[in-house]
């Protein structure tokens, strides 16, 4: 009888934990924005969480998926998946901070960015930039209109092809895919 007890207490002790898992997952997920397309052509989605504040400064995390369930997926043989270039600007606005990726399409994980990206959340002749589930948005000083910052990254995405490793559309224009500071994902 002792031991139906304890396997019992095991068992409910053990299904309330799974039970508490799942929800702080839940809530984990919940504080990240909507995946949002990165650009409208191609299947790379990323999002973003803000994990802390100082001053007028958000600290965020970013991160970047292949939508592999997508009508716009590049489905062809030659197509071994994308290459990006996730742009982000410095606080002063002045110019991008970019990163290159290679997402393979063997990497069916989301990729977390080890660092938090810093983003300038208020401007001085009162306009703001904030997080909201469909992305980021800002609103200009005296108003309450929030509008979305669609030029806030500047970003490039493009296939890569078997065979032809330079046939992208990231160079040379900004932003610039490098290969040699690429992070390759495979």
């Amino acid at each position: 009888m002792k031991k139906l007890i304890a396997l019992l207490a095991f068992a409910i002790i053990f299904t309330d934990g799974l039970a508490q898992t799942k929800s702080d997952v839940k809530a984990t997920e919940s504080n990240y924005s909507n995946w949002l397309f990165v650009q409208s052509d191609k299947a790379m989605q990323y999002r973003f969480k803000l994990v802390k504040k100082e001053g007028d400064i958000g600290f965020y995390q970013v991160q970047f998926k292949t939508n592999f369930d997508d009508r716009i997926f590049c489905k062809h043989p030659t197509c071994l998946g994308y290459l990006l270039v996730f742009g982000y600007p410095d606080l002063d606005n002045q110019k991008n901070i970019e990163t290159s990726y290679k997402f393979y399409n063997t990497y069916k994980e989301v990729y977390t960015r080890p660092e938090l990206i810093p983003i300038r959340l208020s401007f001085p002749d009162g306009s703001k930039r904030l997080l909201k589930q469909e992305g980021f948005h800002y609103t200009l000083a005296g108003s309450a209109d929030e509008q979305p910052a669609i030029n806030l990254f500047g970003n490039c995405v493009d296939d890569i092809l078997d065979g032809k490793p330079d046939y992208h559309r990231c160079k040379p224009y900004q932003p610039k895919f490098i290969e040699s500071q690429t992070i390759v994902l495979q």
